[in-house]
């Protein structure tokens, strides 16, 4: 992976905490672009939705929708396979 060469001391890390810290990578880059398409979306609006907030389309939007709907079942999937206990699964059903 991109983290042993970014990272030296990556490859020294047990198997348990090199899962957990790609993971938490994951989460990161999901967080960051994630912020960053919101921003773009609530900043410059599509015009279909300037004119009806409640029903317009924006491709963009809903790309942002996707994205993250994707992440989250990921997450999910993570908490249940990796046998994280019951308040992760919580946070991630929730």
């Amino acid at each position: 992976p991109i983290f042993t060469r970014l990272l030296p001391g990556y490859r020294s890390l047990e198997q348990e905490k090199r899962t957990d810290f790609e993971i938490r990578g994951v989460a990161m880059v999901h967080a960051i672009v994630s912020a960053c398409l919101a921003l773009d979306v609530v900043l410059y609006p599509d015009e279909a939705v300037v004119q009806d907030p409640v029903e317009g389309w924006s491709d963009r939007a809903q790309f942002l929708l996707s994205l993250s709907s994707g992440y989250f079942l990921w997450d999910v999937i993570i908490c249940f396979v990796y046998k994280y206990d019951m308040m992760f699964k919580a946070h991630a059903i929730g």
